[in-house]
């Protein structure tokens, strides 16, 4: 039925009230919401009207603008050394979503701190998408910043080694796109506390 076929008489404070022999479901949009009149047959009712309000959509994005993060053709960064696991993944809930961190590996990880090629999956209501961390200067993805990445770094520029994939990033401390002898020192000066690496 549609609401010329069932007679309305009126709308009045949230009450319909109409003629009907038979069940009725419909839905109409008044005032911005949704609403659902039901009711069974009779020849003049009024009935309390439900609103039934239309689920928001809630896209990714939305998500990842509030969780203080930068975001790069499928990469996060400007996330902290140390920074713990649960503070990105309470940001996702409370923001009505849904988040999976998992290892470089694959095995989920729902404890301890973030760390260079971590990953995290970001649920929302409409879609999913699952993103790279990055810690600037973490090279061995361990979450810290010390001789041992400067040393990786070393061996990726005498090409006795390669660092690849969210690795190779990770080395690119002053986002200039190369790994090179800037980056390289910028590590050293980190590690003896006379510089800063921006995340």
């Amino acid at each position: 039925s549609s609401l010329s076929e069932i007679k309305v008489l009126e709308v009045r404070n949230d009450r319909l009230y109409y003629l009907e022999d038979n069940i009725l479901t419909l839905e109409q949009k008044r005032s911005g919401f949704m609403y659902k009149y039901i009711d069974s047959g009779s020849k003049y009712f009024g009935i309390n009207v439900k609103k039934v309000v239309p689920e928001e959509v809630v896209k990714v994005n939305d998500i990842t603008s509030k969780m203080g993060v930068k975001i790069d053709d499928g990469i996060i960064y400007g996330i902290s050394p140390e920074t713990v696991v649960s503070s990105l993944v309470n940001t996702v809930t409370k923001n009505k979503g849904e988040a999976k961190v998992t290892d470089a590996s694959g095995k989920v990880k729902a404890s301890g701190s973030f760390v260079t090629g971590d990953k995290i999956t970001i649920e929302s209501n409409d879609e999913t998408k699952t993103y790279t961390i990055i810690i600037y200067g973490d090279t061995t993805g361990d979450g810290e910043i010390t001789t041992l990445d400067l040393l990786i770094v070393q061996k990726h520029l005498l090409k006795k080694t390669t660092l690849t994939n969210a690795y190779l990033k990770a080395a690119d401390v002053n986002k200039d796109g190369n790994i090179d002898a800037i980056d390289y020192v910028r590590i050293r000066k980190y590690i003896m506390n006379t510089a800063s690496i921006e995340q």
